[in-house]
């Protein structure tokens, strides 16, 4: 299990970006009711494309996300991200 932290989050669209401890990136949609932060730290498979669950260690929740990009570059993941 890979762990990683929340660098950015778009409210609007429910996307946010982690940061995992390589300093690789990863976009996800959150497909759940947890309240995410900048800086949280979330466990579990940061490079699956498609629905599955990671840990969000702040609530101890297993929440529901779909991985929107796989590893990606900063550009790219601000771009999935949207504005």
């Amino acid at each position: 299990m890979a762990r990683g932290n929340i660098v950015d989050i778009n409210r609007r669209n429910g996307l946010f970006v982690v940061r995992d401890e390589s300093d690789q990136l990863v976009v996800f949609e959150l497909l759940d009711s947890v309240d995410l932060e900048i800086d949280d730290e979330v466990i579990g498979d940061l490079y699956v494309l498609g629905g599955h669950e990671l840990r969000h260690v702040r609530s101890g929740e297993t929440m529901a996300v779909y991985g929107q990009s796989g590893v990606c570059t900063l550009a790219h993941a601000r771009a999935v991200l949207g504005g």
